[in-house]
């Protein structure tokens, strides 16, 4: 998880050429916690946690008790969050039945930048942040002062949107034998090492390339990122 989110990251920084002062990092529930690794070694220009976690343990404690305490723990938010120097904004619904609002609460208090904490009564766990402009769409606009337009277009290069390079692609018999048997071949421009590395492509030193056969239907799914709601509490500091 960690690996995919600083995979996302690096694209955006190096591929897109995005500025940190131009990034948000969302992160909603267990994705809290890569979204807060990544904010706590990089200034972004903000950082969204909806309904967080203090901690893996923690969450378990509410149910298991003690026995939480044999948890390997792999996101410890409450000992990240007050390295993050980057705005913060978090919403957690009163109503949340998975992970309790007084994780936000903690995380709030020790959070050392600025920050903004809305905890909507009845919002719930998985309540969809578009359902109630003052779940996430006011807060969001008023606490980041966000522009209502934008001229900078963004460019993302052809081989991006090419699925068969990636070590999950279910494409034809013929094409996935030759993957695991010959380096992936990117379209020749920049694009990082990490994109290089997927499972089951030899190192340098292999066999070259073999001859793929084209792709017959290499078409991206539009991806839509919804994310807002409404508060009643707003706690600024």
């Amino acid at each position: 998880l960690l690996d995919n989110a600083f995979a996302g990251f690096d694209f955006v920084r190096h591929v897109l050429k995005w500025p940190l002062d131009s990034i948000k990092i969302f992160g909603r529930s267990i994705g809290t916690g890569p979204a807060l690794a990544i904010a706590e070694q990089y200034e972004i220009s903000g950082l969204i946690l909806v309904s967080p976690f203090t901690s893996i343990r923690e969450v378990f404690r509410e149910t298991i008790g003690f026995m939480a305490g044999f948890l390997a723990e792999r996101f410890d938010n409450k000992r990240r969050i007050h390295k993050v120097r980057s705005p913060t904004l978090i919403v957690h619904g009163q109503r949340d039945l998975i992970i309790p609002h007084r994780h936000s609460q903690i995380l709030f208090e020790l959070c050392c930048s600025r920050k903004l904490l809305i905890t909507p009564e009845d919002m719930e766990h998985n309540t969809n942040l578009l359902a109630d402009v003052g779940y996430f769409v006011l807060p969001m606009l008023q606490f980041f002062s966000l522009p209502d337009y934008c001229f900078d277009a963004i460019n993302v290069p052809d081989w991006a949107y090419d699925k068969r390079l990636s070590h999950m692609y279910q494409g034809p018999k013929p094409y996935r034998q030759a993957t695991l048997s010959a380096p992936l071949a990117l379209p020749e421009g920049e694009h990082p090492d990490v994109f290089l590395t997927a499972r089951g492509v030899p190192s340098p030193g292999d066999s070259p390339a073999a001859e793929l056969p084209p792709e017959s239907d290499v078409s991206m799914e539009d991806a839509h990122a919804t994310m807002l709601t409404s508060p009643d509490d707003m706690n600024y500091e």
